[in-house]
């Protein structure tokens, strides 16, 4: 299989975010690791991982409160 192991394995389960990021930069790599990437895009659990992680909403400032800034009381 186009696996790294043969079969799908907790080994791949690690280096999918790896494959997603030779993938999302367009990283030059081997035609091996392409076949291998390309096997990570075709994965229907792969899939579905990659579109819960979009589909979830992140605040992008969530410590953003309305607190008093002093200077720095260090010498001028």
């Amino acid at each position: 299989g186009p696996w790294l192991f043969g079969e799908y394995t907790l080994a791949d389960v690690f280096f999918a975010p790896v494959a997603a990021r030779i993938a999302g930069y367009g990283l030059p790599v081997g035609a091996l690791a392409r076949e291998y990437v390309a096997a990570h895009l075709a994965d229907p659990a792969f899939r579905a991982w990659r579109a819960a992680g979009i589909a979830v909403k992140y605040d992008p400032d969530p410590y953003d409160l309305p607190l008093k800034s002093d200077p720095w009381p260090g010498p001028t």
